[in-house]
This record gives C-alpha cells, sequence and structure tokens, in this order.
C-alpha cells in the first residue's frame, strides 16, 4: 500500500508544534526548517514526519539544531512562515 501525504513545509519555513504533535518529546517547539524527511514518510503511516532545523526563541533568535517526528496533521497551515 503506498502512501501519499502532502507535507506543507518545506525548508526556510517557520512551524510552532504544541507538545502533542511531537513523538518521544513533551515540549512545544518552535523550528525553522532546514529538512523535510520525506523518504521516510511511508515508514508512519503517512502520520508523522522528520524535521530537521534550528529551535527558535521568542525573539526570532536561532538556538540548538533539533530533529523532530512531527506529526502531519499539525504542519497543515505553516507553509511560508519565515
Amino acid at each position: 500500500m503506498e502512501v501519499v501525504t502532502i507535507v506543507d513545509v518545506e525548508p526556510g519555513d517557520v512551524v510552532r508544534l504544541a507538545a502533542e504533535d511531537r513523538l518521544y518529546e513533551r515540549e512545544p517547539v518552535t523550528l525553522r526548517v532546514t529538512r523535510v524527511r520525506h523518504d521516510l514518510l511511508a515508514c508512519y503511516g503517512g502520520e508523522w514526519v522528520w524535521l530537521n532545523g534550528f529551535e527558535v526563541d521568542a525573539d526570532g533568535r536561532e538556538g540548538s539544531w533539533l530533529r523532530i517526528l512531527a506529526r502531519v496533521a499539525a504542519l497543515t497551515g505553516q507553509a511560508g512562515r519565515r
């Protein structure tokens, strides 16, 4: 069975994820995306996607580099935020 999912973000976008929209972590985060791992979508049934990027603080400064497993549905509507 082929999984076809559209991930509504791309490198350069800033996404805000609630704690429940991250797998393995339980804190909300704001992330400037540097990579979207489309190649691994099928591994998670199209429901979760790996994002790489930098945490962004309230002042817009980049901090730690993160790899996040994010809920695809939570990314809808966040494309183009920079």
